[in-house]
């Protein structure tokens, strides 16, 4: 189980793996959830059918989570964005794609080419 809180909400994950875990390590709370979400195992497999990869049970458990949380975040008036962002010279640029086509390396191409201006 995994409590964090993301734009001002406590969430509790009811997670099965540790995938979620670790993305999650920075967002930690103690507040009560105001959202509670979980996924079955159907909704894993239904899942895998999706994806043109083989992916580990914790990375589709993941994936079925985040969608779960982007659609209760709506009734908060919160938007979820599945993207990797950096900061250039004061400028935000965000890289939006699906899962696992690099959007984490281009954000770390980017932090290494600009150095100090990038964060």
């Amino acid at each position: 189980m995994v409590r964090v809180k993301l734009a001002g909400i406590p969430v509790c994950f009811q997670n099965r793996y540790p995938d979620l875990e670790f993305l999650c390590r920075e967002y930690g709370t103690d507040d009560a959830p105001v959202i509670t979400l979980s996924v079955t195992r159907a909704e894993i497999e239904e899942e895998r059918t999706k994806q043109a990869e083989l992916f580990s049970d914790g990375y589709l458990e993941t994936i079925c989570l985040c969608r779960k949380l982007a659609l209760e975040m709506l009734e908060h008036e919160v938007f979820v964005m599945h993207a990797s962002v950096i900061e250039v010279d004061g400028e935000g640029y965000g890289f939006l794609a699906h899962s696992g086509t690099g959007k984490t390396t281009q954000t770390r191409l980017w932090l290494e080419h600009f150095g100090p201006r990038a964060r």
